[in-house]
């Protein structure tokens, strides 16, 4: 029965092994990966176990009830990866395969800590290796380390002191998070001379003869530790260095497999060098009700009893929920216990191993749930958890959601109340090597106290729509604002079949560990004997099993998600800035006079209130002229137009601007619209501004302001006008009225233009909101420009500005009365060469 080739399939490895009894088994494994693992797939008899050595570390895993197996095997890094296929206990099923790593445009980053597993300190200047890729342990034991692939990664952690480590990662998208990687500290050295010792820990033996050194020598002995990763290779006994001492005679090591809760038929012993993490195979003797082995040369060595074939001494796949005998049932208690719980609390978490703990105990079935709340963190920050929270605000939307509020008290409703299927989402947590995975898994129900429970993920809490509108009542964004709990409910059961359980009529839920998975199951329906014999009884209770079935729950408050909804609400579908309805109720708006079509001045010659453009008795109107009337900014406070394309580019003073806004408080600006009311000094400025009058202008209550090309004489310009404009609160009794033009100079140079004023009339400087009151006082207007670089030449700030009663009509610069480089009042020009 050997290997009879090795075939190339398209670009995976076919290894074809021919087994006497006419069963094939088939593996395929990729030729060349980027990643940092690789699957490994086949097909073979079923409940056989498969081991794969070479690649970073050794892995077995056993053929499912349908004849198939996948595992993903981690890669040693950069390099050609031979790995060995074989099936376990036989050198002569056996084939290779390679597998070729190439990292080199890796970018990923793996944190994590490194800590004593003897007392959670944290480890300082441990070395994290990934092949070439290091990193050092910071004081408080975290470490970064970079330049890594995706996938499943493996890497090695070094420390003064202490036992090398394994650790591992899920690095997905770039950012993997490795937890904490604990590390076994060695035991103190033992002085062995020449007439031996003899060294006892918890559960081993070492016998080192007369003779065995020919001088004294330091020995280390450390009983090892559950550590994560190692111990899926073997259950850890005891680790002897220092590597690479070899002894004159065989030293034994012996152990007592009934404190395992096993046979010596049942388990392999193996020696792990945990430097190289290569697997040395060691032979055994039974020794009354010992096991021994000898060893001539360390490797580092850590002895790990390798169960042989759990899943056919639990039984087999087909065993699932079914009676233990007596015997059994303790050994499998005590070996899951002493393996399944330190890993728990090392692989996945705390509250997991507690509680699988609990569900390991002989105790009455109660419906009383257990809490889980040490565990709501990762259940909220679970992807599955926000992706049904998702799912959930997503069916709210198609529901409908309620009509607007005003934003002072926004429509709230709950969740249950809205949601058609009030609240419950069937979440499945998908990853086994996390909290939510390991203890809930897809949702189910349990066999408890003679009746189902289902299992529940119940999202409750509020929503609120917080609208946001304009000063015409355009809405501008709404916003969902959820705020939302979930509550799961699950319970640690195996069994009985068909309740989203493991079993042949759940294949899906074959999960890794299935020595743990029949194991548990089988002792979940095993009645348990008191130590003075006979099967326990309790009031009211049948009988006690090994395992008791549990009930918990998990409650956890979500961060808060905030939904953009405004398209639902949206009441300007025309986008002319005025609104074809209220935004809510009791909202007092002015309504677009065409709605569905864009009329952004709401012209209404006929004062019909249909606006001119969709108002059948109306003619259209005649094309604007060049007299600064081709657009206008509607009738607001602190508002501007869009972006102006202008009819020539300015050269101000170094700053080329081709476009500008028109501001309605009195002033254009060039790199984006200004809503400022309160005006600032323009000598020396920072912002590109031009002002002939910058003050709070408000058109709510009276006046326009228009915009356009024009013609000066021959020279193309564009000019701005502000025509009997009122003052901010709406103030109407005093007004203003002036212009602004910018007329091209391209006689001069290309860019050159004027700046030119033009005043009517002045009669107010401030508005109520800049500390005026009736029009003056408070922060009074100023006029001027700047061409936004701060320099003395690029500015200029007319006398009088910022000053009360000075610009004003009979003030002492009053802008009507006095003039700039020009003959007559009211003129202000400056050229700009």
């Amino acid at each position: 029965m050997v290997a009879t080739g090795v075939v190339l399939v398209a670009t995976a490895i076919t290894v074809l092994w021919w087994r006497g009894s006419g069963t094939d088994v088939v593996i395929d494994v990729p030729e060349e990966s980027v990643s940092a693992s690789v699957t490994v797939t086949g097909t073979g008899p079923p409940d056989e176990l498969i081991m794969v050595t070479g690649g970073m570390m050794p892995l077995s895993t056993a053929i499912g009830l349908d004849g198939t197996f996948e595992m993903e095997v981690g890669l040693r890094p950069d390099t050609s990866n031979t790995l060995e296929v074989r099936m376990h206990g036989s050198s002569d099923l056996s084939a290779t395969a390679v597998v070729d790593q190439q990292i080199d445009q890796a970018r990923g980053v793996v944190v994590g800590t490194v800590r004593s597993s003897d007392d959670g300190e944290p480890i300082a200047g441990a070395r994290i290796s990934y092949g070439s890729i290091t990193a050092t342990s910071r004081s408080d034991g975290s470490f970064r380390l970079r330049d890594v692939p995706d996938g499943w990664l493996l890497f090695q952690v070094f420390a003064d002191g202490h036992l090398a480590g394994i650790g591992e990662a899920h690095v997905r998208e770039g950012l993997g998070d490795a937890g904490v990687t604990p590390l076994t500290r060695l035991a103190e050295p033992v002085e062995v001379g020449p007439e031996g010792e003899t060294i006892e820990g918890d559960g081993w033996r070492v016998e080192i003869p007369a003779g065995a050194v020919i001088e004294p020598t330091l020995i280390h002995a450390t009983t090892l530790r559950p550590t994560g990763m190692k111990d899926t290779i073997g259950f850890p006994i005891v680790d002897l260095s220092p590597t690479g001492l070899t002894f004159e005679r065989p030293i034994s090591v012996s152990y007592d497999p009934a404190g395992y809760g096993l046979e010596p038929a049942d388990i392999d012993l193996v020696g792990l060098d945990p430097d190289t993490l290569e697997l040395h195979d060691l032979d055994e003797r039974v020794d009354g009700e010992l096991v021994s082995t000898e060893i001539t040369t360390l490797h580092g060595l850590e002895l790990r009893l390798l169960p042989d074939g759990p899943w056919n001494k639990w039984g087999g796949q087909a065993a699932l929920c079914t009676e233990f005998n007596q015997v059994t049932a303790f050994g499998a208690d005590q070996f899951l216990k002493n393996f399944l719980i330190p890993f728990l609390a090392v692989k996945i978490s705390g509250t997991s191993s507690l509680m699988y703990a609990t569900y390991l105990t002989a105790a009455p079935e109660s419906d009383e749930r257990k809490s889980a709340n040490s565990a709501a963190d990762e259940f909220r920050k679970a992807p599955e958890t926000l992706a049904f929270a998702n799912v959930l605000l997503d069916s709210l939307l198609e529901v409908g959601l309620p009509e607007l509020q005003a934003p002072a008290s926004p429509a709230t409703f709950r969740v249950q109340d809205q949601d058609p299927e009030r609240g419950f989402r069937a979440i499945n947590f998908g990853e086994i090597y996390s909290t939510p995975g390991n203890l809930a898994g897809g949702p189910g129900k349990a066999f408890i106290l003679g009746r189902d429970v289902p299992d529940e993920r119940l999202f409750t809490g509020t929503v609120e729509i917080v609208p946001e509108a304009n000063e015409r009542g355009v809405i501008t964004k709404v916003s969902m604002v959820a705020d939302l709990h979930l509550r799961v409910t699950d319970a640690i059961d195996f069994c009985p079949k068909g309740y989203g359980n493991p079993g042949e009529d759940n294949p899906d839920k074959l999960i890794d560990e299935q020595l743990a998975t029949l194991a548990l199951s089988r002792l979940e329906v095993t009645p348990f004997a008191r130590p003075s014999g006979g099967l326990a009884d309790v009031a009211g209770v049948d009988r006690l099993h090994w395992a008791t079935r549990i009930l918990f729950e998990a409650d956890t408050d979500l961060d808060r998600i905030i939904r953009d909804v405004t398209v639902v609400y949206a009441n300007d579908p025309d986008e002319d800035g005025w609104p074809d309805y209220a935004p809510w109720p009791d909202a007092t708006v002015p309504l677009d006079n065409c709605p569905g079509v864009a009329n952004a001045d709401q012209e209404d010659v006929d004062n019909d209130k249909l606006g001119d453009v969709c108002d059948p008795e109306v003619e259209e109107p005649a094309p604007q002229a060049l007299d600064c009337s081709a657009g206008q900014v509607a009738p607001n406070d602190d508002g501007f137009s869009p972006e102006v394309e202008l009819p020539f580019e300015l050269d101000f003073y170094g700053q080329k601007f081709s476009t500008m806004w028109v501001n309605n408080n009195g002033n254009v600006t060039f790199d984006e619209g200004l809503s400022t009311f309160t005006p600032f000094a323009l000598a020396g400025s920072e912002q590109a501004i031009i002002a002939p009058f910058f003050a709070d202008v408000d058109t709510r209550g009276a006046g326009t302001v228009r915009y356009g090309p024009a013609k000066v004489g021959d020279a193309d310009a564009f000019c701005v006008s502000w025509d009997s404009v009122g003052y901010y609160d709406e103030h109407t009794e005093l007004l203003n009225s002036f212009s602004l033009y910018l007329i091209e100079r391209d006689d001069v140079r290309p860019g050159a233009f004027d700046i030119v004023f033009l005043y009517d009339f002045i009669e107010w400087e401030t508005g109520d909101a800049s500390d005026g009151e009736g029009g003056f006082g408070g922060t009074p207007a100023v006029a001027g420009w700047s061409n936004g670089t701060g320099s003395a030449e690029g500015s200029f700030q007319l006398p009088g500005s910022l000053t009360s009663r000075a610009l004003v009509n009979g003030g002492s610069h009053s802008l009507s009365a006095t003039a700039t480089n020009a003959g007559s009042n009211g003129q202000h020009i400056w050229e700009i060469k």
